[in-house]
C-alpha cells in the first residue's frame, strides 16, 4: 500500500491508498433525497452519510480500552502520529463547516526523531497519548458529524469533489484504526 494525497478543502491528507470500495455492511443512508433535490445534492448527502457511518464504525472500534491499548502496542509512533494528523484533519473539515462551532486547536506534532534516544516504555506512553488524541478526534467529528443541522450544513458548504475525498478520508482512518487494533477483515465492529 502506498501513500495517496488527498485534498480536504484546504487540508492535504497522507493516506494509505484503499484500493477498496467502502464495505457493504454499512448503514443505509437516512434517505435517497427528496425529489425536489439535485443529483449532486442527493450525492452529497449520501456521501455524508456513508462518511458519518464510517466515523461512528470507528468510534466503536476505538470505544473499547482493549482495542486503545492494542493500537498502543502495536503501532509505530510515525504510523500514529500520521493517523492523528489524518482525524485532525477530518475534525477540522468538519467544525470549519458548523455554524457556531469553535475550532479546536489541533495538537503539537510530535517529533519523531527524537524517539531514537527514547526508552521503550516512554515509547509506549508516547504512542499511548498519540491514541488518546486520534480516539477524541474521532469523537469530535462524529459528535458534530451526525447533529442533522450540522449534518445539513455540512452538505451546503461542500462540493461533490470535497465531500469525496472526505468519505474517502474516512473511511481510510477507519481501516488504518481496523488494522491499527488487529481486528480480522471478516469481523463485524459494531
Amino acid at each position: 500500500m502506498g501513500l495517496e494525497t488527498v485534498m480536504i478543502g484546504e487540508v492535504e491528507l497522507h493516506m494509505p491508498d484503499v484500493n477498496e470500495e467502502e464495505p457493504t455492511n454499512k448503514a443505509p443512508p437516512e434517505s435517497k433525497g427528496s425529489s425536489d433535490e439535485s443529483p449532486d445534492e442527493a450525492d452529497i448527502k449520501s456521501m455524508l452519510e456513508s462518511s458519518v457511518w464510517s466515523l461512528h464504525k470507528s468510534k466503536e472500534v476505538l470505544k473499547t480500552v482493549t482495542n486503545r491499548r492494542m493500537m498502543q502496542l502495536h503501532s509505530s509512533v510515525l504510523a500514529a502520529n500520521g493517523l492523528k494528523e489524518r482525524c485532525e484533519s477530518i475534525r477540522l473539515f468538519v467544525e470549519e463547516r458548523c455554524k457556531g462551532v469553535q475550532v479546536s486547536r489541533t495538537s503539537d506534532t510530535t517529533d519523531v526523531s527524537k524517539v531514537g534516544s527514547m526508552t521503550g516504555a516512554k515509547i509506549e506512553a508516547l504512542v499511548g497519548s498519540i491514541v488518546g488524541e486520534v480516539w477524541d478526534c474521532v469523537k469530535r467529528a462524529h459528535e458534530l458529524a451526525s447533529k442533522r443541522k450540522n449534518k445539513e450544513e455540512v452538505g451546503r458548504k461542500c462540493s461533490t469533489e470535497s465531500i469525496g475525498a472526505f468519505r474517502k478520508a474516512c473511511w481510510g482512518i477507519h481501516e488504518t484504526i481496523k488494522e491499527g487494533c488487529r481486528q480480522p477483515e471478516d469481523k463485524q465492529l459494531c
